[in-house]
């Protein structure tokens, strides 16, 4: 539902924020969708949203949950 209600931002002339890429990134990790929580992160960056500890820690997260180290170990190395 979360990412439902994401992509309907626009349709109301919305534009997400950092608060809403953190909390989708954040219910990504929370259903096991490591792949989808990677490109929401990519798509901040097109969207000249940064990063934060919250972000970086959302995708360690989704990560880590689903064994993959590197990439996890990846978003760790960028967040410092």
């Amino acid at each position: 539902h979360a990412l439902w209600m994401f992509q309907l931002l626009p349709q109301f002339q919305l534009h997400p924020d950092g608060v809403s890429f953190n909390t989708l990134l954040s219910a990504c990790s929370s259903a096991g969708r490591w792949d989808m929580a990677l490109r929401l992160f990519s798509s901040m960056r097109q969207e000249m949203i940064e990063a934060d500890r919250i972000s970086y820690n959302a995708a360690i997260d989704a990560c880590a949950k689903a064994m993959q180290w590197q990439r996890a170990l990846h978003f760790f190395h960028q967040m410092e």
